[in-house]
């Protein structure tokens, strides 16, 4: 029994041909079929809008490149539709212009073709799920990098920047891509077009230090950045559609964790001073790590709301807990546990702790003191003389009153009324009672 298997060609390529007989399938043969294309981008050609191309003829049968083919002088070149697909008849060289299909032949004693489909950008990806920027590295580091996925109509691979045949650029894209930031004073996004990378989105931070610390280290600094990406035609005088906003993501951004500066040398409890509250600031949420048993020190962990940066820690030794403490709390950001803050706890039962050298006074902590040393030093004076008047007066008095019982034993009536007046206008005066009255 002969047969004829006539084979119809659809795209350049290979593939394996399977022939078996229905009534016993154990009975088969395989061959593999190669098709090829004279021209090269092949067909189906994915092209962008506004790309460049330049269409080639290779022989895969005799390995021949387009300028050792038969016929080659005087070649022509043409498109079916010159509004999608514009080509130079004697190079080959086209642009694509806008959306649609066309068919690229090639035609000089010999015929040739390939099919081209012409697409704007349908959809973009992130390479990755995650993005995270730190706002502790400087601008010059260069911050982060996102790649990009782009996809044409229909299509079901990633677009790539350029398609190389043999080491030689054949098709350029032509693709731009603008990255936007939501906060462009805290975060700077730019897009960028690598041929032999892809598509990216970089983003560095680019708040000052200065800022950071007038905002107590990042309080005020948004904790998640909108990235928007914009993809349009780097060619002109084509179908533009640079408008068009393709996707957005959110960049988590990150900081260390900072503990407020009275308790950055530790916290100090004793029998007096049970429990403090301990001032937190991160750009990201954070877990507390404690080698405390609940018996000996309750943690706790608050902040004003979802949205703030500034977290409050509670520790406190509970009443009936009198076991002397000496560890470290450890905060550990959730979403890098790189990031991390020891605070020194200790606790003394029986006697006031004592306090740990600290860093120096802030200007107004500085002011307070020299302000509460000023009114302390200026009441003590006071106080002593005020004390040394007091027992003048009654040493006076005394004195007097001696002086008056030894004048009234040798003096008549009339003049013991007169001294016991005086005595007593001496007294009144001494402890300011109608003072500059005379009460004779």
């Amino acid at each position: 029994m002969n047969q004829t298997i006539n084979l119809h060609s659809v795209s350049a390529g290979e593939c394996n041909i399977v022939i078996y007989l229905l009534e016993d399938p154990t009975i088969y043969d395989v061959f593999r079929v190669r098709v090829a294309t004279l021209i090269q981008p092949s067909s189906p050609a994915q092209l962008h809008v506004g790309s460049r191309v330049h269409f080639k003829l290779i022989d895969y049968q005799n390995n021949l490149a387009e300028g050792q083919l038969p016929g080659h002088a005087g070649s022509t070149w043409s498109s079916s539709n010159v509004s999608v697909i514009e080509i130079n008849h004697g190079t080959g060289e086209a642009v694509a212009r806008e959306e649609g299909e066309a068919a690229v032949k090639y035609s000089n004693g010999m015929q040739a073709e390939t099919v081209v489909s012409v697409a704007k950008v349908a959809r973009v990806e992130l390479a990755q799920a995650n993005v995270m920027l730190s706002v502790e590295d400087p601008p010059e580091h260069g911050g982060t990098r996102v790649r990009l996925r782009m996809f044409l109509r229909d299509q079901q691979e990633e677009m790539l920047p350029i398609y190389q045949y043999e080491g030689v650029n054949l098709i350029r894209q032509n693709v731009k891509v603008d990255c936007s930031s939501s906060h462009p004073g805290v975060v700077e996004a730019y897009g960028e077009v690598s041929d032999l990378e892809g598509y990216f989105c970089n983003m560095r931070y680019v708040g000052s230090a200065s800022a950071a610390n007038d905002n107590l280290y990042h309080k005020n600094t948004p904790k998640t950045v909108t990235i928007s990406v914009h993809v349009s035609s780097s060619t002109p005088n084509v179908a533009r559609y640079s408008l068009d906003r393709f996707t957005s993501f959110q960049v988590k951004l990150n900081s260390k964790i900072y503990v407020e500066h009275r308790c950055a040398n530790g916290v100090h409890l004793d029998k007096d001073k049970r429990s403090t509250v301990i001032g937190v600031v991160s750009l990201s949420d954070f877990r507390i790590e404690s080698p405390f048993k609940s018996s000996e020190l309750v943690v706790e962990k608050s902040r004003e709301n979802l949205d703030s940066n500034h977290f409050s820690v509670t520790v406190r030794v509970p009443a009936d807990s009198n076991a002397p403490l000496s560890q470290n709390l450890v905060l550990k950001s959730v979403a890098n546990d790189a990031t991390v803050a020891s605070i020194p706890i200790t606790f003394s039962p029986t006697r006031k702790a004592k306090k740990a050298a600290s860093s120096p006074a802030t200007p107004r902590e500085e002011q307070k003191q020299a302000t509460y040393d000023i009114d302390t030093k200026a009441r003590r004076p006071a106080s002593s003389a005020e004390e040394s008047s007091q027992w003048t007066q009654w040493i006076l008095l005394i004195f007097l009153l001696i002086l008056g019982l030894f004048a009234a034993s040798s003096s008549t009536e009339m003049q013991l009324e007169r001294i016991l007046a005086s005595l007593l206008n001496v007294f009144l005066r001494l402890f300011g009672i109608n003072k500059g009255r005379d009460h004779s």
